[in-house]
């Protein structure tokens, strides 16, 4: 092994190829030869699960303290732009699930403004906020890619804004919210609206790979008499120039 190509190749450029796997399949080189033994250790895969792991425990830490201080106003932003050290710009970290089953000594109910952004919620996470906040007014998620389904519904709901935007694998929202004036969704398939008499401000995506012109024309087929702003982001396919 000591005699091919590969092994004879600098340690910068053996480290930026092991870059490109995973921690753990970094790791398992090290069984490769003497030298391969701790190059695994410098690769920027490992610096990212670090970073990962520490933002994990960070989202844990506030949602225990906004609990516990029972804020009316919470944001999680962990987006790159807001921390120049992480080496990884597309990082999201993964939501603390194991936090929600502690449900009994969690306290949100005082919350009435609620930002998730760089975090990946799922709509268990979306549902047990909606369930356990019964002030919530404002609702904001960007960039969580394992949101897929949402559902705001609820006669007793009184969320005045929902935002979702930028949720790449995001199929399916339906929203049935009696006090919702504001809704902005992005990057959807399916869109279905019911029981919104107070909303006066949509905001939809329209266009290459985004939801179909009947399913659009139907989701503001119920909110058409009251709306006020009507904002369509129309996309193109971009292998037409």
């Amino acid at each position: 092994f000591d005699n091919d190509r590969i092994n004879r190749l600098p340690d910068d450029i053996l480290v930026a190829i092991l870059s490109f796997l995973s921690p753990i399949e970094a790791e398992r080189t090290s069984v490769l030869s003497s030298r391969w033994i701790n190059l695994w250790k410098h690769t920027s895969s490992l610096k990212r699960y670090n970073e990962y792991t520490l933002l994990v425990d960070e989202v844990t830490q506030w949602l225990e303290y906004a609990s516990a201080k029972k804020v009316p106003i919470l944001e999680l932003n962990f987006s790159p732009k807001f921390d120049e050290s992480l080496s990884y710009p597309g990082l999201t970290c993964a939501f603390p699930h194991e936090f929600l089953a502690r449900s009994i000594s969690v306290d949100f109910k005082p919350l009435k403004a609620l930002t998730l952004e760089y975090i990946d919620v799922d709509g268990g996470a979306i549902e047990f906020f909606l369930r356990n906040c019964p002030l919530l007014e404002e609702l904001i998620v960007h960039e969580s890619k394992e949101l897929s389904i949402v559902e705001v519904c609820g006669s007793s709901l009184v969320l005045k804004r929902l935002e979702i935007c930028y949720c790449r694998n995001l199929k399916l929202v339906r929203v049935s919210a009696p006090n919702l004036v504001s809704l902005t969704v992005q990057s959807l398939e399916e869109l279905l609206i019911e029981n919104v008499p107070m909303l006066v401000e949509l905001s939809l995506p329209w266009g290459f790979g985004e939801i179909s012109g009947e399913n659009l024309c139907n989701a503001i087929s119920c909110c058409n008499l009251q709306l006020e702003v009507l904002n369509l982001s129309v996309l193109k396919n971009p292998e037409v120039s």
